[in-house]
């Protein structure tokens, strides 16, 4: 899974052979120019830490690793930038079974998204929760006006864009589990939950528009 990709900036490989602590030193002494060889190392770092804290489920908000049974967030998986911005080049940089626990945690709540689109604003489609503890996804968090998790509504798009990546044509992937068949209705359901957010329901009793809309 490390040896999946890899960044080559043309470093030497004196420089190559420094530790973390000599590149960074050296980075801080001239800030004004980027360290090639910091880059580099950073890059294989960033891919040994995401395949080490992967595994039956994606990286969590503070990783494995907090030391504590109460941590940041509640240790929980923040999906409105948190895990988006870990897995992002997941699929394209080759992480290969590092990237499943991913697939799973979104395949395994899309009942729960449709079920939140459904009781929230009356209509079909997927509303991805902003928090969820891997178990389900069901949008609990509203505390009030300061962070209205109910009108995260173009969530499921961004949590979707990774699979849609694992599944294109040209990728010459496609997932292993059985039984998922087709995932074009999915790249679907969040544009026509947006499209009904929008412009209504069609005087179904109790439709809503999305917040801010």
């Amino acid at each position: 899974m490390f040896d999946g990709s890899s960044l080559d900036l043309g470093v030497s490989a004196t420089d190559r052979q420094l530790s973390t602590s000599e590149l960074t030193a050296r980075q801080n002494d001239d800030r004004s120019v980027v360290d090639l060889a910091l880059l580099e190392r950073m890059y294989d770092s960033g891919r040994y830490l995401f395949v080490c804290s992967s595994g039956v489920l994606p990286p969590r908000l503070t990783g494995l690793w907090a030391g504590s049974w109460n941590g940041a967030w509640a240790d929980d998986f923040t999906t409105d930038a948190n895990i988006n911005l870990q897995v992002a080049g997941g699929t394209i940089l080759s992480h290969g079974d590092a990237m499943q626990g991913y697939f799973d945690l979104v395949l395994g709540q899309l009942d729960d998204w449709r079920r939140n689109a459904t009781n929230l604003y009356g209509a079909r489609g997927l509303l991805a929760p902003s928090r969820t503890d891997g178990e389900y996804g069901h949008m609990l968090h509203f505390n009030g006006g300061d962070f209205p998790g109910q009108c995260w509504t173009g969530g499921a798009d961004w949590m979707l864009y990774p699979l849609l990546e694992q599944n294109r044509p040209d990728a010459g992937r496609r997932f292993g589990r059985p039984g998922l068949g087709d995932r074009r209705p999915l790249t679907r359901s969040p544009r026509s939950y947006r499209k009904l957010g929008l412009s209504g329901t069609r005087g179904r009793p109790g439709s809503r528009r999305p917040c801010g809309r």
